[in-house]
């Protein structure tokens, strides 16, 4: 089978050694494996570090079977603003256009978001007579909704119409919805205006570490602990600074327990985003807190070896199910300590991999990671707890592999019904005119 796999903002191959393949990426793998041929189509414009890979379209043959073809399209500075849907738009036109040099695929997989790289699938889909899948990754536009000011509610609302009408449109045209949790897929069906059926299904984000070499996450490992006790109890936060996370409760909890127990506590704050100014600014007089900004693979496997707990620390109403974040801590066998409701938190108390706390409640914060840092063995049961699950359950292997299964289903569906329709058209004409 040949498969197209397309999302905006994923890290790939080409970016690096020691590169972390996330969602699509180990999809990809998987799917290369069971001998199919497999096209991922991405910008070569990165997101996270605002970069080129390219300066123009670019084609990076991974093996025999397996490509990533970058489309290239002028970037933007900030996370949000008119020229990031400019690029997108861009990209969704360019794909479309490009895609016309290549065989037809057997299948279409389309990441949610964004809208418009669902919509250019949907036409070409259509174009291409073979079915698409919609995976929801995020809800856009409803994003929007909860991160904007209540002033400018009403304007952003406006503004998102023709998003929402075209993620609409392309959800209901699609042959399926997947998703990286119940209540994503649900919201898809929903979007669709159509009752869910059993080819709707979600799949979990499964998390693979980066690879790195055992040289560089070494000496990764002793840079880190030139500036940190070994005593040190590690608070670590890996992700994007924006509003969606509560970090300024992070910085005033640091602050108490700096108080509380001068010296016992490192907090490290990992990357970069529209609030890093502002955090710094409140973090600025605490010698506790540490704010490296994007840190590579290497700092990542290293910091993860280092920490005592992970910080999941979602700002109340943020849109969110089961982020990828949560589940890096877990397979690092540390504990998470996390703010978010729903899924993730009834996921926590069931296999007992971590702590909620409500969100924006700082002296619940603070009791957890002391209660933590007293609790050694609670610590441990915690941290083996959620490294089983991620090794069994939430395995790349596991997880990708149903995936795979499923997306190979969808195909053999999609040949058969149309075999069906071309003997009932075939017998009608016998009928009419044989």
């Amino acid at each position: 089978m040949r498969i197209w796999l397309i999302h905006m903002g994923e890290l790939v191959q080409s970016d690096g050694p020691d590169v972390r393949l996330y969602r699509l990426g180990l999809l990809a793998e998987q799917l290369e494996s069971r001998g199919h041929e497999v096209v991922r189509w991405i910008p070569t414009f990165v997101h996270t570090s605002k970069s080129q890979r390219f300066d123009c379209d670019t084609v990076t043959q991974i093996s025999g079977r397996y490509q990533i073809r970058h489309i290239y399209a002028k970037g933007y500075a900030n996370h949000r603003g008119l020229a990031r849907m400019r690029f997108h738009r861009r990209i969704a036109r360019r794909w479309e256009h490009l895609q016309q040099e290549l065989p037809a695929p057997d299948l279409i997989l389309a990441g949610m978001p964004t809208p418009e790289v669902c919509s250019a699938a949907r036409r070409i889909s259509k174009h291409r007579n073979v079915p698409f899948v919609v995976d929801v990754r995020d809800l856009w536009p409803d994003v929007f909704y909860a991160v904007a000011p209540n002033w400018a509610a009403p304007v952003t609302r406006v503004l998102a119409i023709p998003m929402l009408l075209s993620s609409r449109r392309s959800l209901r045209a699609a042959t399926a919805i997947t998703g990286v949790s119940e209540s994503f897929v649900a919201w898809g069906v929903h979007r669709a205006g159509r009752p869910i059926n059993r080819r709707d299904m979600h799949f979990p984000l499964a998390y693979s570490p980066p690879r790195v070499s055992a040289e560089s996450a070494r000496a990764a490992t002793e840079k880190w602990r030139e500036t940190i006790s070994d005593q040190a109890f590690i608070c670590l936060f890996l992700g994007t600074l924006s509003k969606s996370v509560d970090l300024m409760g992070v910085i005033e909890s640091a602050r108490q327990l700096a108080i509380q127990s001068p010296g016992r506590f490192e907090w490290i704050i990992c990357g970069d985003g529209p609030t890093r100014k502002r955090l710094q600014t409140a973090a600025a007089d605490l010698p506790n807190v540490r704010m490296p900004g994007w840190v590579g693979g290497p700092d990542v496997v290293a910091l993860l070896g280092l920490a005592s707990v992970g910080l999941a620390p979602y700002a109340k109403g943020a849109i969110r199910s089961l982020p990828n974040k949560p589940f890096e801590y877990a397979a690092a066998g540390i504990p998470v300590v996390s703010s978010l409701t729903g899924e993730l938190s009834e996921l926590m108390d069931k296999h007992g991999f971590g702590t909620s706390y409500p969100s924006g409640d700082v002296r619940q914060l603070t009791k957890i990671i002391s209660g933590y840092a007293n609790d050694e063995a609670l610590r441990t049961v915690h941290g083996q707890s959620g490294r089983g699950l991620c090794e069994t359950e939430l395995s790349p292997a596991s997880v990708n592999q149903a995936f795979a299964e499923y997306l190979e289903d969808v195909v053999r569906e999609s040949k058969l019904m149309w075999v069906s329709r071309s003997s009932w058209v075939r017998s009608r004409i016998d009928k009419l005119f044989g």
